[in-house]
């Protein structure tokens, strides 16, 4: 893949995921769901859980200030590939690089789990988090040039 197919096929992913976000807040019980590929730098941003959690609709610009965020589960992995800021709620791929055989070994599908606590405790809620990166596996198998949304 040439790197700019690579751009624009991570510009669309993250466009549909942040459309899909923006245009309905989730439901209080269901996760937020992103897509990575292996491709992105480190320290990539994935998401945000104030705007894709719909937490900016829901709450005051003075609550959105004091709210903080931790990550509860660990994924299952032995060093972390992601990271929430505490502060505003980005998601973050560590420093490290994504390497979806070391997370799911000889496996089609691949996710990564993890909770996320909204603090403090008059607003605690826990939202869950699913990050797939199965699409990588996809587009190597069938050798995808392009893709049309």
């Amino acid at each position: 893949m040439t790197s700019s197919s690579s751009f624009v096929l991570r510009l669309v992913l993250l466009l549909a995921v942040g459309t899909s976000a923006a245009n309905s807040p989730p439901e209080e019980d269901k996760p937020l769901e992103y897509y990575v590929l292996e491709e992105l730098p480190p320290r990539s941003q994935v998401g945000n859980v104030v705007r894709d959690f719909g937490l900016d609709h829901k709450y005051r610009p003075e609550v959105l200030a004091s709210l903080r965020f931790t990550m509860l589960t660990r994924s299952q992995l032995e060093r972390p590939t992601f990271v929430v800021d505490e502060l505003n709620g980005d998601i973050h791929m560590t420093s490290l690089r994504l390497d979806r055989e070391s997370i799911c070994p000889r496996q089609d599908e691949c996710f990564v789990h993890f909770d996320v606590a909204v603090q403090p405790i008059q607003y605690f809620q826990i939202i869950k988090v699913n990050i797939n990166t199965t699409l990588t596996r996809l587009i190597c198998r069938y050798n995808v040039k392009s893709l049309h949304l």
